[in-house]
């Protein structure tokens, strides 16, 4: 609003014939009339609401579609008004869908490779997405240098990347200066926690699993990173940023021959997850967690098979989820596989 009481925010031109009718349909909608004019023989008005100011004209033929959000007694939808005028109503926000565990398994050969969000290139590793519940994807850098990315933040439950290759640099708000992510190592990065990505090498690839699979990227274009202070601890959702370093994590050999590196994601989630790498240095089987929401594997590298109710041969890049129930992972020498398992409950 300027200092003359005008309001000076850009304007959306509307087609309003009939007007009265016009005016009635967007004030359902949450639009407030704030001018009318001539007093005589009314033909245009100047409505606001959502942060738009609508400007009605009886003599518009154009178009115009409106998206605002949801709020009242207005369903979520397309609501078709006088003249052809749209207004889309949005959900505030997308529930999470019930758990919906099954047997996924996506091989490299079958899965195309599109180019997404920072100019990066996403492999889809769940296309059911689970009901909803989760997605998962394969990214890696088209090419080494600067990546196109803002400060940015995400609406899930639970977010992780795992590097398979390469390194990046990232920078998280309230975790110091940017630092190197390496190949072995995983982030998890907690609802609403601010980040960015500033340089990625040539083939630099990850892994990332969030929950929902519908979730908002929103950009901040007010912050700047790293941020002047600390709060590495800092507790969002019940959730801590983490960064396991590969090198750093505890070891346990399950068998002889195989061993597993705990990513430290048990206790920064708030008990939520796990995430472990596997390598089998030679040949033998390990029976998998169990999980009721999330149980799913990615093969870094090497081949192996899974056994249970439904059995499925394992190459490198190859994905699984797995529903409940007792699965045996057998590998050949040298099989690399992360392992991530998520419960249902709400952290």
């Amino acid at each position: 609003m300027s200092t003359d009481g005008r309001d000076r925010r850009a304007a959306v031109r509307v087609p309003a014939d009939p007007l009265d009718a016009t005016i009635e349909f967007l004030e359902r909608h949450g639009f407030r009339l704030e001018e009318i004019a001539p007093a005589d023989d009314p033909s245009q008005a100047v409505m606001t609401g959502h942060g738009l100011r609508l400007e009605l004209d009886r003599a518009h033929r154009g178009a115009a579609e409106l998206v605002v959000p949801a709020g009242g007694d207005v369903l979520p939808g397309r609501h078709t008004g006088p003249g052809g005028l749209v207004v889309e109503v949005t959900p505030k926000a997308r529930d999470l869908p019930p758990p919906a565990p099954a047997f996924v398994h996506t091989r490299l050969a079958d899965t195309p490779v599109h180019e997404g969000r920072a100019g990066l290139l996403y492999r889809d590793l769940l296309p059911s997405r689970l009901g909803g519940r989760w997605v998962a994807s394969h990214i890696r850098a088209a090419r080494g240098g600067p990546v196109n990315d803002r400060v940015h933040h995400h609406a899930v439950r639970l977010q992780l990347i795992y590097c398979l290759c390469g390194e990046a640099q990232l920078v998280y708000e309230e975790q110091g200066p940017p630092f190197a992510f390496r190949a072995g190592d995983l982030v998890m990065q907690p609802p609403g926690l601010r980040h960015q990505v500033l340089q990625a090498s040539a083939g630099f690839e990850v892994v990332e699993i969030a929950s929902p699979a519908w979730h908002p990227t929103s950009i901040d274009h007010e912050r700047a990173l790293p941020s002047p202070t600390r709060a590495p601890d800092r507790l969002r959702s019940g959730q801590r940023f983490l960064h396991a370093v590969a090198d750093r994590c505890p070891r346990v050999l399950l068998t002889p021959d195989i061993e597993a590196r705990d990513l430290g994601l048990h206790a920064a989630s708030g008990g939520l997850a796990t995430a472990r790498a596997l390598e089998f240095r030679s040949a033998g089987s390990v029976e998998l967690q169990d999980a009721d929401d999330l149980h799913f594997l990615f093969v870094r590298e090497g081949s192996g098979s899974i056994d249970g109710p439904t059995p499925a041969n394992l190459g490198t890049h190859d994905a699984v989820a797995l529903p409940r129930g007792k699965f045996l992972l057998t590998g050949a020498p040298g099989l690399r596989v992360l392992e991530v398992t998520c419960l249902a409950r709400t952290p």
